[in-house]
């Protein structure tokens, strides 16, 4: 059953981040299901890249299907993103990279990648203060066993530019 992999309802558990305003803006507010209401914000002036390192549930393999950001409309949204997965939670390959418009609604990246981990890098904003963005969303599949013990091929590379796949 395809489901929002790192959504806490499915059993997504975000692990760190590496920065936020104050609670009220926090990185939790990603994975609230608000797509437009609620906000991560970072700390004021961040350093680059930003991150946010996700678990699936119970610890299980996640076969991504497609990644979905609604990003902050305006100067304020952010802009070079790129998505990591690990089989171990040390070593990352990059599952999809690519360029973010400063519009509201839904940007998606198809393409395919699994892993235990997912890391989403936040490499620069349209504003240098604050950086925000309202949702993340990862659909997919919990696979058993891990296709990468087994000799699975791992991550897939998917790019991408303004919601459009490359």
């Amino acid at each position: 059953e395809l489901v929002n992999l790192v959504l806490p309802e499915n059993g997504g558990a975000l692990e760190t981040c590496s920065s936020q305003l104050a609670d009220g803006f926090g990185a939790w507010r990603l994975t609230d299901g608000n797509r437009g209401g609620t906000v991560w914000m970072s700390a004021q002036n961040p350093l680059p890249p930003q991150h946010f390192e996700y678990t699936f549930a119970d610890g299980r393999v996640g076969r991504i299907s497609h990644v979905v950001l609604y990003n902050k409309p305006g100067s304020y949204g952010c802009r070079e993103i790129e998505v990591q997965v690990s089989h171990d939670g040390i070593n990352y390959e990059t599952a999809a990279v690519g360029t973010l418009a400063a519009v509201e609604g839904p940007q998606q990246s198809d393409g395919g990648a699994d892993g235990r981990w997912l890391r989403v890098l936040v490499h620069n904003a349209y504003h240098a203060k604050l950086w925000m963005l309202y949702e993340l969303e990862v659909y997919g599949y919990l696979v058993v066993p891990d296709p990468e013990a087994e000799g699975g091929a791992g991550a897939a590379p998917i790019a991408i530019d303004n919601g459009e796949p490359q």
